[in-house]
């Protein structure tokens, strides 16, 4: 289905669903999840996007990449036959979108670094870049909450260093575009001096 037979479809079902009762819209939406657990989690995904409290949003956020990472490492690497299974993925970044509107810029941040480092885990996985969507998206998220709430410099230098230092797949090297304005000359000097310093603490232990 291309775009604009989708964009069809979900204007013929929804002018079918308007008419309906709330009841009736309720009761079908907990059969569909209860018969179908990819649409139980996408429920339970968007519903925790709405939440108040961030503590859980990252709780329930966190539990969902996890379970979506080890559907892809269950399934094994990939080939242009055998794509990865990436439904779970689109809808944690899909729903994590809703949560930086809500303004979760806190549990964004969070949600998106360890994103990033589960997608880092399965790197060895993919083929042809499959995962580069989601690279792209978790960091935009990442920055966005960045922009948003203007950690101190020093700080998160060196935390984005730290987890490039985690990472295998240069995830945070660099650093990535667009960090260098959040940083700044102190941000970007921290970030350096970490980096370097685990560069002279592997040569010293080998």
């Amino acid at each position: 289905m291309n775009k604009i037979e989708r964009d069809q479809f979900v204007k013929a079902i929804r002018e079918q669903l308007q008419v309906q009762t709330k009841e009736w819209l309720l009761d079908r939406l907990c059969e569909f999840a209860f018969d179908d657990d990819i649409n139980a989690d996408r429920i339970l995904l968007y519903l925790s996007a709405e939440k108040n409290d961030e503590l859980e949003i990252i709780r329930d956020f966190k539990a969902t990449i996890d379970k979506a990472l080890k559907q892809v490492k269950d399934h094994g690497p990939a080939d242009w036959r055998n794509k990865l299974p990436r439904r779970a993925l689109y809808d944690i970044a899909d729903a994590l979108a809703h949560v930086w509107f809500n303004t979760r810029q806190n549990a964004v941040l969070e949600i998106a670094e360890y994103a990033l480092l589960g997608l880092d885990s399965i790197s060895v996985l993919q083929d042809e870049c499959e995962l580069d969507y989601f690279i792209a998206t978790f960091r935009d998220l990442h920055l966005k909450a960045c922009n948003k709430l203007k950690p101190d410099p020093e700080y998160f230098g060196t935390h984005l260093a730290q987890l490039a230092n985690k990472t295998d797949w240069w995830l945070f090297d660099g650093p990535p575009k667009g960090y260098a304005e959040v940083l700044g000359s102190i941000g970007l000097a921290s970030y350096a001096s970490a980096r370097e310093k685990k560069v002279v603490d592997s040569y010293t232990k080998n």
